[in-house]
């Protein structure tokens, strides 16, 4: 139980760290909270709840800007979808990936 709530935790600050580096390196925290999560089920679901907190965490940032309304706008034009809900569930997405990749890498090199 204890290292689900790391692994998690790992995956929300880490990616929101690396996330404002550039927005694909989420996956990488993915990848190490995986590691420490272990179980396939586990990391997926902790990995997909964690990139959208990490995510949610970088729009919370410019929710208060002039410009916020403006940019979910135009994601809506250009993709024919809310871009807020899409934002979210693509780093959820990158997250889960990368938690399974980790919970993987670690039975396959580990046990």
């Amino acid at each position: 139980m204890k290292k689900d709530i790391l692994g998690c935790a790992v995956i929300v600050v880490l990616g929101a760290a690396l996330t404002v580096a550039h927005w694909v390196l989420v996956v990488i925290a993915g990848i190490l909270g995986g590691y420490l999560i272990e179980d396939y089920k586990k990391s997926a679901l902790l990995g997909f709840v964690g990139g959208v907190l990490a995510w949610l965490l970088l729009v919370l940032r410019f929710a208060g800007s002039g410009h916020f309304g403006a940019v979910l706008s135009f994601v809506n034009a250009v993709a024919g979808l809310p871009a807020l809900p899409l934002t979210l569930i693509v780093g959820g997405i990158l997250s889960l990936l990368g938690a399974l990749i980790g919970a993987t890498g670690k039975k396959a090199f580990v046990h």
